[in-house]
């Protein structure tokens, strides 16, 4: 994703108005201005419709009414969005950035499904990421740089389950199927890059990724609580072999562990190494040859894990890390 991008000095603000079918209406305001070495950016915007439209003639065995409009797929958000970015130097930058949307929306019901389909709403549906990146030389030949990146996400959501298609039933009391989650994620990630004559660089990288969940399943419930930690320390080599030959190789380490894990099996903390290795040449006339061999690994995330999702998930604490060679 690019942002968008002023030429030179001074602003400009932009108004969207839209109006369309099923009472859709779309209202976004964006304002962006550049004053020295400063480049600013605020956006926010509200949009809502009481539906989505499904085709004419399209018919359905279960859970749609001869409306067009598809049942319960009504939504309202409200978002915001604020950047700021300033150049430090001839090569360096800041970036700040926040961004937060809140609303509400219905989940439309499976049409295949007369007994066990989902009949749920999100009355509450909210998030906040706030960001800052941070690239500088340490030297005056630039030979040394880093590059620091910091985020906070905060997230909530709300899933009430309902009866039948009439989203009346149950009445919400203690003990009846409602999900609450309160989401709060840290991360980390440095980067030090040495650079090697024209073509080579050493590059050491650490990152480092905190999220803690709550969650109760019942209104008026217990709420229990998960908690995953990842990390890694990485670094890679970039050598000219000559010849026209380039090679690139790195490896490292990666952990996850899960402090908590709720009324669920305790899990023992799992690790992998990683490693990767290039050779590549360019043959001139757009054409180029390279050969490449990595191992990577993806550690399961606590939903993955844990989640019960109001009786849709299983809960899989065994589960291994994917490997990939």
């Amino acid at each position: 994703l690019l942002p968008p991008v002023l030429p030179g000095e001074g602003s400009r603000t932009r108004l969207s108005l839209a109006r369309g079918e099923s009472r859709l209406t779309d209202a976004r305001l964006l304002h962006h201005r550049r004053d020295g070495a400063w480049d600013l950016l605020a956006a926010a915007s509200r949009r809502a419709q009481d539906g989505f439209l499904v085709p004419e003639g399209f018919t359905a065995p279960f859970n749609q009414s001869a409306n067009r409009t598809r049942t319960n797929s009504d939504l309202e958000e409200w978002s915001l969005l604020l950047r700021a970015r300033r150049q430090l130097g001839e090569s360096g930058s800041l970036r700040l950035l926040f961004s937060g949307v809140d609303g509400e929306k219905g989940v439309p019901p499976e049409t295949h499904l007369d007994d066990g389909a989902r009949y749920w709403r999100f009355p509450v549906s909210r998030r906040g990421l706030l960001g800052a990146a941070l690239d500088v030389p340490l030297d005056d030949g630039r030979r040394w740089t880093l590059a620091a990146t910091a985020a906070a996400d905060f997230g909530e959501q709300e899933i009430r389950a309902y009866d039948d298609a009439t989203y009346a039933t149950p009445a919400r009391e203690p003990g009846v199927d409602y999900e609450t989650d309160r989401d709060r994620t840290g991360w980390l990630r440095a980067r030090v890059r040495r650079g090697l004559g024209t073509d080579g660089a050493l590059t050491v990288q650490g990152a480092a990724r905190h999220t803690r969940h709550r969650e109760s399943l019942v209104w008026d419930g217990p709420e229990l609580t998960y908690t995953q930690w990842l990390g890694s320390l990485v670094a890679e080599a970039a050598l000219p072999l000559g010849r026209g030959w380039r090679w690139r190789g790195g490896g490292g380490y990666e952990f996850a562990s899960t402090p908590e894990t709720g009324d669920k099996p305790a899990r023992a903390r799992t690790d992998a190494a990683v490693a990767h290795a290039r050779v590549d040449r360019d043959l001139g006339a757009g054409v180029g040859l390279h050969a490449a061999v990595s191992r990577r690994s993806r550690f399961p995330a606590l939903r993955e894990l844990y989640s019960g999702a109001l009786g849709r998930f299983v809960p899989n604490p065994d589960l291994a890390p994917e490997r990939q060679d």
